[in-house]
């Protein structure tokens, strides 16, 4: 039998509030002004990953943090021990873009879905999930084949 192999990427979702100082807020996070204060696309991917039993929530945009003194993204927090099929070797950072969604574990047992890498989040803009105290998203995830 042949392994069944497939990437989500979803996208996240703009404005997921009726609070349009908050909208206002993340939309100064993004920085990229084609996009507007709320963009309502995200559906598809989640009814995906609920349908599929991906304990998965794609809630923020994030910015991602640069590399001090450059125009570069910051480097990954990688575990690396966690990627048995070497997925980051070589891969010190994604490419840029304005705004990366944060893979959000709705279901955070260790092993029905892993953290692969974390990305450092632009602390010079602030966002309510800086906010709250964390300093980088889930950027990539992995599903064991046994999950």
């Amino acid at each position: 039998m042949k392994a069944l192999a497939c990437c989500i990427a979803p996208h996240h979702d703009v404005g997921f509030t009726d609070d349009l100082e908050q909208r206002q807020v993340e939309y100064k996070h993004h920085g990229d002004a084609l996009v507007p204060r709320q963009q309502r696309f995200s559906s598809y991917a989640r009814s995906l990953l609920k349908a599929l039993e991906i304990p998965v929530w794609n809630r923020w945009g994030l910015r991602p943090a640069l590399a001090e003194g450059t125009r570069d993204i910051a480097p990954l927090t990688a575990f690396r021990d966690l990627d048995k099929l070497g997925l980051l070797n070589n891969v010190p950072t994604l490419n840029f873009h304005p705004h990366l969604p944060h893979y959000e574990l709705t279901n955070d047992d260790g092993k029905t879905v892993q953290v692969l890498a974390r990305q450092p989040i632009d602390p010079n803009r602030p966002h309510p999930f800086t906010a709250a105290g964390n300093a980088e998203f889930n950027c990539l995830l992995w599903l064991p084949p046994d999950w």
